[in-house]
C-alpha cells in the first residue's frame, strides 16, 4: 500500500496496538497491508495527490529496482484509463472483466461498503507525468467499511424534529451513498442525484430537485458549490461542512461553514465558522441545542430587564403628568431616584445574572428554526403586556393608598407615627409601599422569565433562588435598618402594609402566566410534568 499518505506504527508496549496519523481511509488500507505483510516502505518517487474532481491518487515507487505506477481510485472511474485487469490470477483486456468488475462494485456498494479500485502500470526510467494514469492493469476492488456512529441516527432525527434538513453531497458510488443514507434514517426516499445527472441540469432545474432530493453521489466540489447555491435561492439558512481543500469555497459560501477539525485541511478550516474537533455530525446538533438554550434565556433576560424598566419609567412618567394636571391627588413622587437606582443594581442587576443559568427546556429541539434574527419580535408582546400591565398596577396602587388606605389608616390609629395623610411621615409611607412592592414584584417575575411560554416550575433554578433571596434580603436590610434614612425610607412595621404590597405584586404572576396559557392553547402545546 504504497498509495497512500498515512502512516501506521506499532507501539512500543509489547501489544499490538498502533499509533495512526492519516485519512480513515488511508489508514484502513495501510493496516490490512500489514497485515497480509506487503511492502509498505519502497522509495516513493513521485506523486500525483488525490482531488474530489479526478477522484484517484497516483504515485511512482521503486520496487526491487524498477519503476512502478500504483493507482487508486473510484472503481468507475479507474475503469475509463485501463487496458487490462487480473482475474484468477491472468490478465485479461478489460472489456472482457468490465462487467464484472462493476458487478462486483455494486454488490459492495448495496452493502453500504466504501468500495476503491487498485491498478498498477510499470514504467521506465524516463516516464513522463501523463503517462502515469493511461493504459494501466486493474488489479481489483476493496471495500471498506465506515460504519455510522451509533448516535448520528438519532441526530439526524433530532434535527429534524427541529426542522433542520440533512443532505449527503459524497464522492462515493451512488449505491453506496443511499444504503448509507437508508441505514443512517437520512432519508426514506430511494431518489439520488450523481454528478453527471447534475450537470445536465440548469440552474431552474436543480433549484427544484434540492427542495426533495437529500442524496447526491459522485459530485465534485464545483457541484457542491451549485448545490448550496440552489439551496440559498430558496431563502434557507445553510451550513456546510467540509475537510478537503476544494471543499473551502462551498464552506466558506454557506451561511455557517463547519470543518473537520481531525482530518480537515488548514485552509477548509480557516473558510469556516465552526470546526468540528471531533468530526461528529451529532455535535453539530448538540450546537444547534446549545445555541437554542442560549437564545431563550437571552429572551429571558431581555424582556425582565425591558419589562421592570418601562414599568418603572411608565409609573414616574404618568404620576408626574397627573401631579401637574390635578392637584393634591399625589403629594409626592411615587418612588426617588435613589431608590430607582437600588432596583437596578439590587432587585434587576442580581437575579438578572443568573438567569442565564436556567436549564435548557427539553422541547426546545421541537421547535422550528427562526427566520432571522427574532429576538425584538418575540419578546415586545410580553414586554408591552406586562410593562403597562405592571404601571399600570403601580399606579392603582398608589392612588389607593392617597384616596383609600392612608385617610384609613390614620382614622384607626394603627401606626403612632401616622398622624396626618400630608404629613412627611405618610409621603415616606407611600413611597416605602410602593417602593417595596416594585421589589417583590421584579424579583417574583424574574421566575416567570425563565421560560415565555411555560409554567416557571419546570425550570428550576438554584441560583435564582439565591440571588432572589439575596436581592430581598438587602431589600429588609434597607428597610429595618439606620440605612433607610439614606434611601428614604420607613419601616413597615404592621402586617397592613405588606398584605398591601403582597397584592399587587402577586397579580403580575397571575397575569403572566394566563399569558402563557393562552400561547399553549393557542399552539396545542401540552405540559408534561417532569419527574
Amino acid at each position: 500500500m504504497l498509495c497512500n499518505n498515512s502512516n501506521v506504527s506499532l507501539k512500543n508496549d509489547g501489544t499490538k496496538d498502533t499509533d495512526v496519523v492519516g485519512d480513515p481511509t488511508e489508514i484502513s488500507l495501510k493496516v490490512l497491508a500489514m497485515k497480509m505483510d506487503l511492502d509498505t516502505k519502497s522509495e516513493k518517487l513521485f506523486e500525483i495527490p488525490f482531488s474530489s474532481d479526478r477522484k484517484m491518487m497516483s504515485v511512482v515507487c521503486k520496487i526491487e529496482n524498477k519503476n512502478y505506477a500504483l493507482i487508486k481510485g473510484a472503481p468507475d472511474i479507474l475503469l475509463n484509463n485501463a487496458s487490462k485487469a487480473v482475474l484468477d490470477g491472468q490478465e485479461k483486456f478489460i472489456d472482457e472483466v468490465r462487467d464484472i468488475i462493476l458487478s462486483k462494485n455494486e454488490e459492495f456498494a448495496k452493502s453500504a461498503l466504501r468500495v476503491l479500485g487498485l491498478a498498477y502500470k510499470p514504467l521506465g526510467e524516463d516516464y513522463k507525468e501523463e503517462d502515469i494514469e493511461k493504459e494501466y492493469t486493474y488489479l481489483g476492488l476493496a471495500g471498506i467499511i465506515d460504519p455510522a456512529r451509533d448516535e448520528v441516527k438519532d441526530a439526524i432525527e433530532e434535527a429534524r424534529m427541529a426542522g433542520i434538513r440533512t443532505i449527503m453531497i459524497t464522492g462515493d458510488h451512488k449505491i453506496t451513498a443511499m444504503a448509507i443514507a437508508l441505514e443512517i434514517g437520512l432519508t426514506e426516499s430511494t431518489e439520488a442525484i450523481t454528478g453527471i445527472e447534475l450537470e445536465e441540469m440548469n440552474d431552474d432545474e436543480l433549484r427544484e430537485k434540492v427542495k426533495s432530493v437529500d442524496v447526491f453521489a459522485r459530485v465534485t466540489s464545483e457541484h457542491k458549490l451549485r448545490i448550496l447555491r440552489r439551496l440559498k435561492e430558496l431563502d434557507l439558512v445553510v451550513s456546510m461542512t467540509g475537510d478537503g481543500v476544494n471543499d473551502a469555497p462551498a464552506v466558506k459560501g454557506a451561511h455557517v461553514g463547519v470543518a473537520m477539525g481531525l482530518k480537515g485541511t488548514e485552509v477548509t478550516q480557516e473558510a469556516s465558522e465552526m470546526i468540528l474537533i471531533d468530526d461528529n455530525y451529532a455535535t453539530i446538533v448538540s450546537a444547534i441545542e446549545e445555541g437554542r438554550g442560549i437564545f431563550e434565556t437571552t429572551k429571558g433576560f431581555f424582556r425582565y430587564m425591558l419589562s421592570t424598566n418601562f414599568d418603572e419609567i411608565f409609573l414616574i412618567l404618568v404620576a408626574y403628568i397627573v401631579m401637574k394636571l390635578i392637584p393634591n391627588v399625589f403629594l409626592a413622587l411615587p418612588i426617588l431616584p435613589i431608590q430607582i437606582l437600588w432596583l437596578n443594581i439590587a432587585t434587576d442587576g442580581i437575579p438578572a445574572m443568573v438567569l442565564g443559568l436556567t436549564p435548557t427546556d427539553p422541547d426546545v429541539m421541537k421547535e422550528k428554526p427562526r427566520k432571522g434574527f427574532t429576538l425584538i419580535s418575540e419578546i415586545k408582546g410580553p414586554v408591552l403586556l406586562l410593562g403597562i400591565y405592571t404601571s399600570i398596577t403601580d399606579i392603582m396602587l398608589y392612588l389607593l393608598l392617597w384616596g383609600v388606605l392612608l385617610p384609613a389608616w390614620v382614622d384607626a390609629g394603627i401606626d403612632p407615627r401616622l398622624t396626618a395623610v400630608d404629613s412627611t411621615y405618610a409621603i415616606s409611607l407611600a413611597q416605602t409601599i410602593l417602593f417595596t412592592n416594585l421589589v417583590v414584584c421584579e424579583l417574583l417575575f424574574v421566575y416567570m422569565c425563565t421560560s415565555n411560554i411555560k409554567p416557571f416550575y419546570l425550570f428550576p433554578n438554584k441560583h435564582l433562588f439565591w440571588a432572589t433571596g439575596l436581592s430581598l434580603a438587602l431589600q429588609l436590610l434597607i428597610l429595618f435598618t439606620p440605612i433607610a434614612i439614606a434611601f428614604h425610607v420607613v419601616s413597615l412595621l404592621h402586617w397592613e402594609y405588606w398584605i398591601t404590597l403582597f397584592l399587587g405584586a402577586f397579580s403580575v404572576v397571575i397575569i403572566d402566566e394566563l399569558r402563557k396559557w393562552g400561547i399553549r392553547r393557542k399552539r396545542g402545546i401540552k405540559i408534561k410534568i417532569r419527574k
